[in-house]
């Protein structure tokens, strides 16, 4: 994504291909723990500057997977891998 900029057609598939992912009942939450634990780091990877309203499109499916999914292992695990290193980098 990087390479092209953080297209918008590219983040609304990522958006949507998490999104499914979290929402669907039958999915593996092994698997839905596994992208959580990765997402930040591989963001981190990033070598440019990412816009405030890149970075709010990249969380923005985390977001709708802690208020729709009944899950406590999820997210638990959202809120310490992903939001809470966002909060502690960011911190002053």
């Amino acid at each position: 994504m990087e390479k092209t900029g953080y297209s918008k057609s590219d983040l609304e598939w990522l958006q949507t291909a998490l999104k499914t992912l979290f929402q669907n009942k039958l999915a593996s939450p092994g698997l839905q723990l596994q992208i959580v634990d990765i997402y930040v780091p591989e963001l981190n990877k990033s070598n440019d500057e990412v816009s405030m309203e890149t970075l709010a499109a990249f969380l923005e499916p985390f977001l709708t997977a802690l208020a729709t999914t009944g899950n406590t292992s999820i997210i638990e695990r959202i809120e310490d891998s992903i939001f809470s290193p966002l909060l502690e980098s960011n911190a002053t």
